[in-house]
């Protein structure tokens, strides 16, 4: 999921910069739900890899349509290993991309809650991430991922919280 995950989380920056530009009197109440099934990574022959230990590859460029921003990935921008230790990865010009789209997005959601009556019931974000069948550990990516790497809501004081397919109530029936 990884040009996936880099390509949706910079088109919802972008739909998300444009409904903050439009303001408006009145409130704007937005959800934002994800559910991924894997780790932030691309094949290796498609991602940028540069740098120490590399194999010097440039990314594939995948364009997002206009609608979505129109941003070349080049880039998962964030890797991780099966242990669940993340690593930063560097796009075509050299950027750590993933860090300058996590800022960007969380501002953006910030600015949002800004507008807001009340930003924690107004403007609520809920991940899912539900693994796969390999031997990494993703209780400890989607707790780095989702809880470290993505959103924050900090600063904005909207709502937000994510799961694991490791911590979702069984079924009952």
């Amino acid at each position: 999921s990884g040009t996936e995950m880099m390509g949706a989380l910079e088109g919802l920056e972008h739909l998300l910069a444009a409904q903050a530009k439009r303001g408006g009197s009145d409130p704007i109440t937005t959800y934002i739900s994800m559910t991924t099934d894997g780790r932030p990574e691309r094949r290796a022959w498609w991602d940028t890899r540069k740098g120490p230990g590399s194999d010097s590859l440039t990314g594939q460029e995948v364009r997002l349509p206009d609608a979505l921003g129109g941003d070349a990935i080049t880039t998962s921008g964030l890797n991780y290993d099966a242990n669940g230790n993340h690593r930063f990865l560097l796009n075509n010009v050299g950027k750590r991309e993933w860090l300058q789209m996590q800022g960007r997005l969380n501002d953006t959601l910030d600015a949002i809650a800004a507008q807001a009556e009340s930003a924690e019931t107004q403007l609520q974000v809920s991940v899912v991430g539900m693994g796969d069948g390999t031997d990494a550990d993703f209780p400890a990516i989607y707790a780095d991922l989702f809880g470290e790497r993505t959103f924050d809501p900090s600063k904005g004081g909207w709502d937000y919280d994510y799961f694991t397919s490791y911590a979702l109530p069984d079924f009952v029936g």
